[in-house]
């Protein structure tokens, strides 16, 4: 039985909506741009910190990857070494304007429902990337409900970093 009184359950259908949109956009942008991603990471910052100081407020999240955490030899160096950017572009703003009350937190997701298995251009890669989504993947969605948790924190409090993953994802 829903417990919510209708107004609070269709905002809450349209925020899951936008957060997906929103999602869907990220990972395009990540895929796309992957080689330039800390410059995309940069300009999207560039594009929204001056309003949020002005507001004294804001949350910028940033989507990065369990690659970013952890590199697998010989697969994915470059990949890798694109999402630790994203980490330290990350938690040097957060130190930078947290006393500003600006929160950033960063997403490192796991095998995600994706575009990202068609991303690799070797076929003995692409292959192996595929068969490893296949047997692994989360719904897209639980990387938006991770983005909906860190938005709906107060004010106060600020969800630095999220990792998630399949439970059975091992790295």
């Amino acid at each position: 039985m829903n417990r919510e009184p209708p107004a609070r359950a269709d905002w809450l259908r349209q925020q899951e909506r936008s957060n997906l949109a929103i999602l869907r956009l990220m990972v395009w942008i990540s895929l796309t741009l992957g080689r330039h991603v800390g410059r995309v990471v940069l300009y999207g910052i560039a594009a929204v910190l001056p309003g949020m100081r002005a507001n004294k407020g804001g949350h910028i999240i940033n989507l990065s990857s369990v690659a970013g955490l952890r590199v697998s030899a010989g697969v994915g160096t470059v990949y890798s070494a694109t999402k630790f950017a994203v980490k330290a572009i990350s938690e040097g703003l957060r130190a930078e304007v947290g006393r500003e009350g600006i929160r950033v937190t960063t997403l490192y997701p796991g095998a995600v429902a994706s575009e990202l298995m068609d991303g690799s251009s070797d076929p003995e890669a692409a292959a192996g990337i595929k068969a490893f989504y296949q047997a692994n993947e989360i719904p897209a969605d639980s990387v938006a409900r991770a983005v909906v948790y860190a938005i709906e924190q107060p004010a106060e409090m600020s969800i630095n970093e999220i990792t998630l993953r399949p439970t059975r994802q091992e790295f």
